[in-house]
């Protein structure tokens, strides 16, 4: 009998139970980049099993955060500041800008 853990409620063929963090209970390995991977692919897959104009916007929607964070975190690398407490230089006037 398997133990009863959190990877054991996902069928054997789902793609999220790929993922190294998946079934962390000390949530060790989870960062908010990797939060973002998995809802990315929680919602493709939901979205190939029940296609639905919701689960488009929200991957696109997801997508877009990655994006940016990405953006930050590359900037933040750049400037030397990243892993501290200090700002990085960006002006940012919203969305329309990013998208």
């Amino acid at each position: 009998m398997k133990k009863d853990t959190l990877e054991n409620h996902l069928p054997d063929n789902n793609p999220l139970r790929n993922f190294p963090y998946w079934g962390s209970p000390t949530g060790q390995n989870l960062t908010p980049d990797a939060c973002l991977q998995w809802l990315i692919k929680y919602y493709e897959v939901m979205n190939e099993q029940l296609p639905c104009p919701e689960n488009k916007d929200s991957i696109w929607h997801l997508r877009m955060v990655e994006k940016i964070q990405g953006e930050r975190r590359q900037r933040r690398i750049e400037q030397g500041v990243m892993s501290t407490n200090l700002p990085h230089k960006f002006t940012y006037n919203g969305p329309s800008e990013i998208a």
